[in-house]
């Protein structure tokens, strides 16, 4: 799975504003290209939000939205809304639909308490393999995910255009999770 070690590392796309190389991993739409960027590609057009997606309270109180939650991530190369004619590592046979290439999840309070992640019928059912998965979720959970990534840990860990790096938020509470079925089932240690 792309990002989750270093033998299958994602390579990091800095903003337009820290001199990106002609993508922009963001929501803006190119006005040269008229090409959507990375994560409007991905979250943009097709995305429907699911009327199951679990809520929560904020703790400023405010209401919860619902929101698209891409990976591989927009600021990275193996975006698929990222076309190879631009660079890309993982390109969307179509980067304006990149979106028709994900699996589609959504993220639900399944026994009341916990979130849980399903399969996201509204959508047709997946191909094999699959570019990338895209989710119907909690915007302040999304937030808080991955947000400090681009605001401090790029900064940070000085990470410069093109390096790698990966992604292991579970720390090998998923290690008997098997991709390769028909059906994933797995449960968190």
């Amino acid at each position: 799975m792309l990002g989750k070690s270093p033998l299958t590392p994602l390579h990091y796309l800095p903003s337009k504003a820290r001199r990106a190389p002609g993508q922009d991993p963001d929501n803006s739409l190119d006005l040269v290209s008229r090409k959507p960027g990375n994560r409007k590609a991905v979250c943009g057009r097709g995305f429907r939000k699911h009327n199951d997606t679990a809520k929560v309270m904020t703790p400023n109180g405010n209401p919860d939205a619902i929101s698209c939650d891409e990976f591989p991530f927009a600021a990275t190369y193996e975006s698929p809304g990222f076309p190879a004619a631009s660079g890309g590592l993982n390109p969307a046979q179509n980067s304006d639909y990149a979106c028709l290439e994900c699996v589609q999840t959504m993220v639900t309070k399944g026994d009341g308490t916990r979130e849980h992640l399903y399969n996201d019928t509204t959508y047709d059912d997946p191909t094999w393999p699959a570019l990338c998965g895209r989710s119907s979720m909690s915007t302040y959970i999304n937030t808080q995910s991955m947000q400090l990534f681009g605001i401090s840990s790029a900064k940070q860990f000085w990470l410069l255009d093109k390096d790698e790096y990966w992604v292991d938020p579970a720390n090998g509470r998923f290690a008997d999770c098997d991709p390769s079925k028909d059906e994933i089932k797995c449960k968190m240690k």
